[in-house]
């Protein structure tokens, strides 16, 4: 094994020794990052339940509105108003139908 430490100002006996003692510290430092990479790919399965947590949490506003929605406006759904296009349309369906979320095309217009 290659020994990068350099034991210049040390004894023949002492330089020995200290060459020993860093190829096991080598070796340990390498079986502690293989020892972590076992660790990792043994224990990888104790994220779900965190996982799970955080889809779960993450998804109630979003399932919420549409009840909430269905308890409010009668629809699972809601259009959005924030284009000036999106507003003229839905006041034109509730203009022409009685119920913005009842889209009907032209057979909804009276003929004169």
């Amino acid at each position: 094994m290659h020994n990068r430490f350099n034991f210049k100002f040390l004894k023949n006996e002492e330089v020995e020794v200290m060459q020993l003692l860093s190829t096991v510290i080598l070796y340990k430092k390498k079986l502690n990052i293989e020892y972590k990479i076992f660790l990792f790919f043994k224990m990888w399965f104790e994220i779900l339940p965190s996982f799970g947590i955080i889809c779960v949490v993450m998804a109630v506003p979003h399932a919420s509105a549409y009840l909430i929605n269905n308890l409010l406006v009668g629809n699972m759904y809601r259009r959005t108003l924030l284009e000036k296009d999106n507003r003229r349309q839905y006041l034109r369906d509730r203009r022409l139908t009685g119920n913005p979320y009842k889209v009907q095309g032209l057979e909804a217009i009276p003929d004169e």
